[in-house]
């Protein structure tokens, strides 16, 4: 069907084929239920109503009082549609189009990139914003898509149940805003992925407007009513920015992400600031860049964070400065679970060299025990160690399998042992700073031990240690950081005392000492923080006496059980790390007490058993049990 030039229709129903309207045409009361309608250069349609179908607006045509219940409806350059009731299908607004008073309902609305809506309503469906609206933009319902060339004057009113997303490229520095709902800031153009969908592709497409996605964001309005609304920043991949606003009043929140500005406040107000509003900030491992976070000329507003704050080493709170600022203060008593974190795994690389080392000891005593032969022995080995009252509290549980062989060779005055070892553990850790850890460690070592027969005795021993540590801590706002690292460690032990012998009873007082130090580790969390540790030292000096008894069987197998009591005194009191460029000492000095209890057996001439459980306790550290069960075989 043809409506020739300047003719007119009215009442006309359509139920298929195809409707052209020429130029200076008018069609009235037209239902269109399905099929085709196009409206030429200048032609108008008055009062339509679209049930299925197309129906398309050529240049500088007009509609009038159009109802959409579902179809396309394409507006082409110049042309204007007024007083649009869109409830479903697709409607697209070309370049140089203008849709005049539109309420959509449903759907999916596209205002291409210089294309006008003048009072735009959206009450249901999705508004895909890449060109200019002017006078007032409502949401009631559905969701608006605000492009990077999208720019709105007047007025914006965002209910709660609506969604409204804008790239930071779009243009509200005109704009009024009262915000109920949330208002979510992106770096990519929010268009971009509803290009498929747009009629004109290629307008679309060529409009869009490529954003560097680490340039600071710059977000401004006239003035904002917060009524429950949210602003969120967390979507944008830069990490700097600012949201300006000529005045801001009601109750509200701000979620800033990890939204910094170098040179100013990340939310500056011009003018007055009146209400409540609570700030939520992202977790970081990095100290913020500038801790100005809000400006106001006159700032009578109560600000407040959703929780407290860790970023970089410590917990952050919000201080009102007095003159309109708002910053952000370190609570320098509070480390962050992060790096509460690495200094507590830096503390156990010495406890696990020690630990370790306990079991090649006791295969050195258990030599002194029994007459010396060559032979192979190995050994299980588990550790528990806490350290409590310091700035990094945290606790330990090792596992281990110690192997070794040795070969004893007599002497005038005496006999000398040379031996060697292999050992492989596991550390479990936990702080109190949501933080845990593993620490796999292999070792590699030898050790010598000459016993006069006047009972004095000399040992040594050289262990090198690989370590695979990983960090994991669990952020206050759910989130997690995480870290891999891998060193070297290096470490000697000297222990002498005598054996005095009386019939079955031995007394053995002794001295030792033994020094760990580990090479440079550095390490960098997920979560953006950077540590390193030069040196992990340790220097144990120990003094202590064993007493045993020896029970002969009539078998021939002989049992020795004994009791042993040391003091052991951690010299080292200044382990340096440096987190973010900021130093920090690892303490564990101070004075341990240790009791232990254990047996030797020789159960055949081969066959010789040992186990040992050790308990020690000083100020801050605790080491419950540590507990060796060794078997040792003869040849």
């Amino acid at each position: 069907m043809n409506l020739a030039e300047n003719a007119a229709t009215t009442g006309t129903s359509i139920d298929g084929g195809q409707f052209n309207i020429a130029k200076g045409a008018t069609a009235t009361n037209t239902v269109f239920n399905d099929g085709v309608m196009n409206v030429a250069a200048e032609g108008i349609a008055n009062n339509t109503t679209m049930k299925a179908g197309k129906f398309s607006l050529g240049e500088n045509a007009k509609a009038t009082d159009t109802t959409i219940e579902n179809g396309q409806f394409d507006i082409a350059k110049g042309a204007t549609a007024t007083n649009t009731v869109f409830n479903d299908g697709v409607m697209n607004v070309a370049a140089e189009g203008i849709a005049n008073n539109t309420q959509v309902k449903g759907g999916k609305f596209n205002l291409m990139s210089m294309a006008q809506a003048f009072k735009l309503e959206v009450d249901g469906g999705i508004a895909h914003i890449a060109g200019v609206v002017s006078d007032n933009l409502t949401l009631k319902q559905g969701e608006v898509n605000l492009a990077n060339t999208a720019q709105v004057t007047g007025n914006i009113s965002a209910a709660a149940g609506s969604n409204i997303n804008m790239a930071i490229g779009a243009n509200t520095a005109q704009a009024n805003l009262t915000l109920g709902t949330t208002m979510v800031f992106t770096d990519q153009d929010v268009s971009a992925s509803n290009a498929a969908e747009v009629a004109n592709r290629s307008v679309m497409h060529s409009a869009t407007r490529a954003v560097t996605q680490m340039a600071p964001a710059q977000i401004e309005f006239k003035d904002v009513v917060m009524d429950g609304g949210t602003f969120d920043f967390t979507k944008l991949n830069t990490k700097q920015g600012q949201i300006k606003m000529a005045s801001l009043q009601g109750e509200g929140q701000f979620n800033l992400g990890t939204l910094t500005n170098a040179t100013g406040a990340a939310i500056k107000i011009a003018g007055q600031a009146n209400g409540d509003f609570v700030i939520q900030i992202n977790e970081s491992g990095k100290a913020p860049v500038n801790l100005n976070l809000i400006q106001a000329d006159v700032n009578n507003a109560n600000f407040k964070l959703t929780r407290s704050t860790y970023l970089g080493n410590y917990q952050y709170e919000l201080v009102n400065n007095g003159n309109g600022s708002v910053s952000l203060v370190a609570d320098k008593t509070k480390l962050a679970p992060s790096t509460a974190g690495i200094l507590a795994v830096g503390n156990t690389t010495p406890v696990i060299y020690n630990a370790e080392l306990s079991s090649v000891q006791n295969r050195l005593d258990r030599l002194a025990t029994f007459s010396s032969e060559d032979g192979v022995w190995g050994s299980y080995l588990n550790n528990q160690f806490s350290v409590n009252g310091t700035a990094a509290n945290f606790s330990q549980s090792l596992n281990g399998m110690t192997l070794g062989g040795d070969k004893t060779a007599a002497m005038d005055n005496g006999s000398l042992t040379l031996g060697g070892f292999a050992s492989y553990s596991r550390s479990t850790i936990k702080s109190d700073f949501h933080s845990s850890g593993d620490v796999d460690s292999k070792s590699v070592g030898a050790y010598a031990q000459y016993q006069h027969k006047n009972g004095y005795f000399v040992n040594g021993t050289l262990k090198a240690n690989q370590f695979d540590q990983k960090l994991n801590v669990e952020m206050f706002d759910g989130e997690q950081a995480n870290s891999n690292s891998k060193f070297a460690g290096l470490g000697m032990s000297v222990k002498a005392g005598k054996h005095i012998q009386y019939q079955e009873l031995t007394v053995t007082p002794y001295v030792g000492i033994s020094n760990f130090n580990g090479l440079k580790n550095d390490i960098t969390m997920s979560n953006g923080m950077t540590a390193k540790s030069d040196n992990s030292r340790s220097l144990m000096v120990t003094a202590g006496v064993n007493s045993g008894y020896s029970f002969n069987l009539t078998n021939g197998a002989s049992i020795k059980p004994y009791a042993s009591l040391s003091v052991d005194q951690e010299v080292i009191s200044n382990n340096k790390v440096v987190i973010n460029g900021e130093q920090f000492k690892n303490d564990l000095s101070g004075t341990r007490a240790n009791i232990g209890l254990g047996v030797n057996a020789q159960l055949t001439k081969a066959v010789s058993v040992n186990t040992e459980v050790k308990f020690g306790k000083g100020k801050n550290i605790e080491s419950p049990i540590t507990a060796n069960i060794g078997v040792g075989y003869s040849f």
